[in-house]
């Protein structure tokens, strides 16, 4: 099922290089194909493109781990724990 929607996502996040939802979408279809360089690439996009959005942070935190990325996953939860406060905080008040 993730497996045929990858060129999908591929043709996607290259239509739209701007936009950091299209770089989620292809980080999440190649981390659940097990291409983890590929994915952290994309996650790594999407967090450029949007450093506020909280599914770019913690996609690019399990697509390290998964690629075995230790120190740089660890590196990236320990940023988002402030932020995940603040996240925590606009999902209930929104």
């Amino acid at each position: 099922r993730f497996r045929s929607g990858l060129p999908f996502a591929k043709a996607t996040a290259q239509r739209f290089p701007e936009s950091a939802r299209a770089a989620i979408m292809l980080g999440l279809f190649l981390t659940r194909n097990q291409q983890n360089l590929a994915a952290v690439e994309a996650y790594r996009r999407a967090v450029t493109l949007a450093p506020e959005l909280p599914e770019a942070n913690v996609g690019l935190g399990i697509a390290q781990s998964n690629a075995g990325l230790t120190a740089e996953a660890a590196a990236i939860r320990c940023s988002m724990l402030p932020k995940m406060w603040l996240w925590s905080g606009q999902s209930v008040y929104q």
